[in-house]
């Protein structure tokens, strides 16, 4: 079964991200969601993962680049929507305390 190719764009004042975040398709979205990122306006950012079919630890890796990002241009980052196998991820390599969830 071949693969959804992921994407990020802004909508509604949040990063809305889709598809499968996995380690052969997540390597062409770091520039796009770092730009994304810088023209947010404020002080928080939202990341709605409602569309997100999959995650792997290298789409947990992009969501850690895209924090690091965040803390660079002085945004808070809090995660929406997460999927259960992204949730399973972030409490296995106990990223709670860096991604506030709703």
């Amino acid at each position: 079964m071949p693969l959804e190719t992921p994407t990020v764009h802004i909508k509604n004042d949040q990063l809305q991200i889709q598809g499968e975040l996995v380690f052969a398709t997540v390597s062409n979205l770091l520039e796009t969601g770092n730009r994304l990122l810088a023209q947010l306006e404020g002080s928080a950012v939202v990341l709605n993962m409602q569309a997100v079919k999959r995650v792997d630890s290298a789409g947990l890796a992009l969501l850690i680049e895209w924090y690091r990002t965040g803390l660079k241009l002085n945004k808070a980052m809090r995660l929406q929507n997460v999927p259960g196998q992204a949730l399973s991820l972030i409490e296995t390599y106990k990223l709670n305390t860096f991604f506030k969830s709703q």
